[in-house]
């Protein structure tokens, strides 16, 4: 669990296996103040081990003797409670209390009171005293129960710099009818196409996005898979139902995590539901049941002709009590001192949603508008069942296995950007119509009456196992092992494809099917020398990706990648500061299957070998990071950060096919070389304004600069077209990636949490600067890229604000609030396809 990697947790776990010896000393100056109401998730296990684990979330130091709670069970907690509640429910049943000393929190029989022997403070201070004595538990006359002071040298659990974690209530809270609502207000992170991406997520953090920048990791294995989206490039989907994540935590930036090779943007890690998410106290076994519905969308009823689909009719307006979509979710778990096992199903309904009603003279004006106030947006419908299946066994307390399976099946509308357009319908009464006399003249339209094409439904199917296995031994500090095995299977059939079956159209034409296989082990361990953590291991993962041959004709990538690291981290913790070091080797091989001769694009120097496939190996890597965090002020730190990291072609950037954009052997690609530099203030005070409320803020300047940065271009190549005569184009135009020689984002970013007991207030925000964009056959940089480039598609708007209010109410089994957002602007360059991703000033409250 994550507090065994806090100081605070590792001492207080030795002291729970061998004894407490030593004396209370001002050192602790973390726990003068009683804690705020927080919310835990602690498991079953050993009475000892979870007084610890709840002391080290509560960030206070705990002292008992670890002999007189041998053999006692707990049943763990869950839910919000304060330090005293909890305390108070972990040891309902047992003959103790706790009680607080000072600055620490010391535990007792029921009926007795621990007295400290102040007199003795100076004189033993650097003295130890066994706990071991029973003569110091066994008084004859009395049933009061003196402990000896205790000196505990604890670190406060820190917050991580600039890392947002959800749990399920925050998950539940901003659930909304989209897998990517959740993101919605963290800053710095934008969902890509939220209400356009079939269901899936696509994540993007502080502008960076795309190819495998910003990786999700869900339940130990690597989820996304890169679809093809026509003249839009590409996706970089992962397809989960968020009703079955139970946590979320987002690192922006530069991350020292396992399978954060390549994530130069940063990395999401989610885990499934647990046990104790469905479980109640002190039971051990449960069922939870979860349902939704919500209005403003409905299915479409869409007909299996390819020639009627582009001819949809839009349906103007819908009733807002119209609540025919939603989810529902079940889930059960069973839990003994051996075994866990978790099981969970969850199926969802949307329907086409429905534009807003607000702000179109705005787009109106500007003539990239297509769909009116309050219509319906098609080609956005998404139905889904997934389940979960989780198993674990404590082999002993120091040895633990989980296996997690995984099924998402679905299907989903796609949004071409070719066919984004609307047209009116002709009314059948219409006077005749078209060239009359040589003049061409306009039919009479239905007024308010317009037609889009909507096409079947795409399909996606996903399989993920993954299997992990940890060793945590009590008396050895040298280890805290982890070893897992990975494994994601994807199938596809979508209209993302071209020239799909044959003597097609319309719709079908597009219809294009692919499957993507990645599998991967890594292996790590933590060691702990007194001040320093050292956390250390390897990786290795590889990717195929090939046609499914469902489709007449198929376009997908045919190709392997295979990816390998080694990683060396390390904390050292001084009075004030810590120094956070990070390094990491990784390389990276694609073997090409695809076929090069394509009459369309003429290659020069062909890469093939004997072997009938082009093998393209990127060089070793060495990526670092280094982090400085100092104590400013109790409860607020500064800090700085400095990191250099690569990231290597992608498959989909690296390999030939017959779809719109492709690797070209005439032009080889390099990889990029990310150079972020950071710096600002966190913090992190209890009790500020009233007893038990909680303040946490952190503000910081970033600047991201990548070089070499990989984005779809058109590159002109000196090739007689075999195809087109050489009088009418006597060269080759090659839609293909390219490294263009920098981006550079740079911003502010600031966040603002306050916590009351009986409400909470949350405000975040982004401020960009101007970002450069340097393309790679320029001199000049620009702010969106050039044409044809995903840059601008993916460069968030210059000021981004969140804001979300609640209360809590009935004892806090019922909380009530509202979210308001706001974006500004954003541009394309000029030509670009222009109406698929210009969008102004937007405003949204829910």
């Amino acid at each position: 669990m994550k507090f065994k990697k806090q100081t605070l947790a590792m001492l207080i776990q030795c002291f729970c296996i061998s004894g407490v010896y030593a004396q209370i000393t001002p050192n602790v100056s973390m726990a003068a103040k009683k804690a705020p109401e927080k919310y835990y998730q602690i498991s079953e296990n050993q009475l000892g081990y979870v007084l610890s684990s709840f002391a080290a979330q509560s960030g206070i130091a705990l002292s008992y003797d670890a002999n007189i709670l041998k053999g006692l069970k707990s049943k763990g907690i869950t839910g919000h409670y304060s330090v005293k509640q909890g305390f108070d429910y972990l040891l309902t049943g047992h003959p103790f209390r706790v009680e607080q000393q000072g600055a620490t929190y010391v535990l007792i029989a029921k009926s007795g009171s621990a007295k400290p022997n102040t007199e003795k403070n100076t004189a033993i201070a650097n003295t130890s005293t066994p706990l071991n004595n029973p003569s110091l538990f066994n008084n004859t006359d009395s049933d009061v129960v003196t402990l000896p002071q205790i000196k505990v040298n604890a670190v406060q659990q820190k917050q991580k710099v600039n890392t947002t974690q959800l749990n399920r209530e925050h998950i539940s809270r901003f659930r909304g009818t989209g897998n990517g609502d959740v993101f919605s207000d963290i800053a710095g992170v934008q969902v890509n196409s939220l209400r356009n991406e079939a269901g899936a997520i696509d994540i993007g953090i502080r502008g960076v996005q795309g190819e495998g920048r910003v990786p999700v990791i869900i339940d130990g294995s690597l989820q996304s898979s890169h679809t093809f989206r026509g003249y839009q490039g590409e996706s970089d989907r992962t397809y989960i139902d968020m009703d079955l994540i139970s946590q979320i935590e987002v690192e922006k930036g530069a991350s020292r995590a396992k399978f954060s090779v390549g994530g130069i943007g940063g990395i999401v890690k989610m885990r499934t539901l647990s046990a104790n998410d469905i479980l109640l106290p002190n039971r051990q076994s449960g069922v939870m049941l979860k349902g939704s519905f919500y209005n403003n969308n409905k299915a479409p009823q869409t007909s299996d002709n390819e020639r009627e689909q582009m001819s949809y009719l839009l349906r103007n307006k819908l009733s807002s009590n119209n609540f025919q979509n939603g989810a529902g979710t079940i889930a059960a778990a069973y839990r003994n001192d051996v075994f866990d096992l978790v099981a969970a199903y969850s199926k969802r309904e949307v329907g086409n949603y429905y534009a807003g009603k607000h702000g179109i003279d705005y787009y109106e004006a500007r003539d990239i508008v297509d769909v009116g106030p309050g219509q319906e947006v098609v080609n956005t419908s998404y139905k889904s069942d997934s389940g979960i299946i989780k198993a674990g066994m404590n082999i002993t307390d120091e040895h633990r296995v989980e296996v997690n399976m995984r099924r998402h099946m679905q299907k989903a509308g796609e949004v071409m950007a070719f066919y984004w357009n609307r047209s009116q319908v002709i009314d059948p009464n219409s006077p005749p119509w078209g060239y009359i006399d040589g003049d061409y003249v306009l039919p009479k339209y239905i007024e308010g009456a317009y037609t889009m094409p909507q096409w079947s439904l795409g399909t996606a199917a996903i399989n993920a196992f993954s299997a992990n296995y940890t060793y945590k031994p009590k008396n050895n500090q040298w280890f805290d092992l982890e070893l897992g095995v990975w494994h994601t299977n994807a199938k596809y059939r979508q209209h993302n494809g071209m020239l799909g079956i044959a003597n097609s159209h319309y719709g079908d034409q597009y219809w294009g099917s692919f499957q993507d296989y990645r599998s991967g082990i890594n292996l790590e361990n933590t060691s702990k020398i007194d001040a320093l953590t050292l956390n250390y291991g390897l990786t290795y993962d590889e990717q195929r990706m090939k046609p499914q041959n469902l489709i007449d004709t198929e376009i997908a990538r045919d190709g392997l990648r295979q990816e390998s690291s080694l990683f060396l981290n390390g904390d050292y913790i001084f009075k004030d500061f810590t120094l956070s070091l990070g390094s990491k080797w990784h390389k990276a091989k694609v073997k090409d299957y695809g076929d090069q001769y394509v009459a369309m694009r003429p290659v020069a120097n062909s890469d093939l070998n004997d072997k009938g496939y082009a093998l393209r190996d990127y060089d070793g890597k060495i990526d670092w990071m280094a982090q400085l965090n100092y104590q400013l002020l109790n409860g607020i730190d500064v800090y700085g950060k400095l990191s250099n990291m690569y990231r290597s072609p992608s498959l989909f950037e690296s390999t030939v096919s017959k779809q719109t954009f492709s690797y070209d052997p005439d032009l080889p690609i390099k990889s990029e070389n990310s150079r972020l530099v950071e710096f600002g203030f966190i913090g992190h005070n209890d009790n500020i304004f009233t007893e038990a409320d909680q303040l946490k803020f952190n503000i910081n300047y970033f600047r991201n600069q990548t070089q070499n940065f990989l984005t779809q271009g058109v590159q002109r190549k000196d090739i007689v077209n075999e195809i087109t005569p050489d009088f009418i184009l006597p060269y080759t135009t090659s839609y293909t990636f390219l490294n263009y020689q920098q981006v550079v984002l740079k911003g502010l970013e600031f966040n603002l949490a306050y916590q009351h007991p009986s409400f909470f207030v949350n405000m975040n925000g982004t401020l960009y600067q101007a970002p450069k964009v340097c393309p790679a056959t320029k001199d000049d940089c620009n702010e969106v890229g050039d044409s044809w480039s995903l840059i601008s598609t993916r460069l968030p708007p210059r000021k981004l604000f969140n804001i979300s209010l609640g209360k809590s109410l009935f004892e806090n089994k019922l909380n009530v609030g509202v979210r308001a957002r706001y974006h500004s602007e954003k541009k394309n360059p000029k030509g670009w396809l222009q109406g698929t991703g210009y969008r102004g000033e937007w405003a949204c409250g829910d």
